[in-house]
């Protein structure tokens, strides 16, 4: 059973995906009014220092793109699975509601995050009203205890084998039910991805930041070989680096 919070302020079978980035592309400045995520470096993305969480926030104009992809009707619903700096869930509100969706748009959101200090600050601003946003470890969630989602965005956590802790019994657990059996070789990012699919409804899109692994690491392999089977159109498109800053080589965005 996972501990559920909603923040209030004041009174065939399969999904399409399709490429919204790339390297030589202008991208579009990010919208008016967004807040800024916290301990966020603008234009670059941050990991977070001690606790290992593998997270590293991504650039807004990105994420708008991933956003504006993944969201196309006012109805949507939509996951982030490991929000952090809160930065997809708010691009997703301002999505929805430029589609024409109803002002309080918090009922059509839901968020797993992990890290205590990022999920406190969550509800600070009063974005995320009326949002479904949970504070557990993504891998403890399962799909039946959430409403499937229309779409699923968001920037899946970064952690190399070699520093993942017990978390990673739980993760290769979950992707083997899934049919995806991975190496203990794999990074962390690679059975959240598998898991976060498993949140998808039928026809649902799938739009996440990964890491340039999935090009070229063999345990990547049964992760490409998944999407293909379960969607109907799988791209992947390479982002500049430089939009991360040093603190990620390569990096590539998975639709």
């Amino acid at each position: 059973m996972v501990r559920r919070v909603r923040f209030h302020c004041g009174g065939g079978p399969v999904a399409s995906v399709h490429p919204v980035a790339s390297a030589d592309r202008h991208q579009p400045h990010a919208p008016a009014g967004l807040p800024p995520p916290p301990r966020e470096i603008p234009g670059e993305a941050t990991e977070l220092a001690g606790d290992n969480l593998g997270a590293f926030y991504t650039p807004a104009a990105l994420a708008g793109q991933l956003v504006d992809w993944a969201i196309r009707s006012p109805y949507d619903t939509v996951l982030d699975p490991g929000f952090g700096g809160r930065m997809f869930l708010s691009l997703a509100a301002q999505r929805l509601r430029s589609l024409g969706a109803h002002e309080h748009v918090g009922g059509q959101l839901t968020g797993v995050e992990i890290d205590p200090v990022a999920f406190g600050e969550a509800g600070s601003d009063g974005s995320l009203t009326g949002a479904l946003l949970i504070p557990e470890d993504f891998f403890l969630v399962s799909p039946g205890e959430l409403p499937k989602v229309t779409a699923v965005i968001g920037n899946p956590p970064y952690i190399r084998y070699q520093q993942w802790n017990g978390r990673a019994v739980r993760a290769h657990e979950l992707s083997a039910q899934a049919g995806v059996p991975l190496s203990r070789r794999a990074s962390s990012w690679a059975p959240f991805l598998v898991h976060a699919v498993q949140f998808l409804r039928p026809g649902g899109r799938l739009a996440l930041v990964v890491p340039g692994e999935i090009l070229h690491a063999d345990y990547a392999a049964p992760v490409i070989e998944y999407l293909v089977r379960r969607f109907s159109t799988t791209r992947l498109t390479v982002a500049p680096v430089a939009r991360f800053g040093s603190a990620v080589q390569r990096t590539v965005v998975e639709v």
